[in-house]
């Protein structure tokens, strides 16, 4: 009965871990790669600095999409883990 309890709790530890890095990922990767994308467009075709900012407003809002998204699967995903334990 230990072991098993030890497993769960094993369980449950790598998947908060797996959704905390997923979550971090999902933020950050659109901030950086629309970062990124405005600034070579910025330098490339010589506009500018509006284009960066333009660019940052754009991963976040990406960012914030992300973020509901990942926190909406795992809300439906907890939810449907309590059914099951009920």
């Amino acid at each position: 009965m230990r072991s098993a309890m030890r497993r769960q709790n094993r369980r449950s530890a790598l998947y908060y871990l797996s959704f905390v890095g997923q979550l971090g990922f999902s933020i950050v990767t659109p901030i950086v790669l629309a970062t990124w994308g405005a600034y070579w467009l910025s330098r490339r075709f010589s506009l500018g600095g509006w284009v960066v900012i333009l660019g940052i407003l754009l991963g976040l809002g990406g960012a914030a999409v992300s973020f509901m998204k990942v926190v909406r699967a795992a809300s439906d995903g907890a939810r449907k883990q309590e059914d099951e334990d009920a």
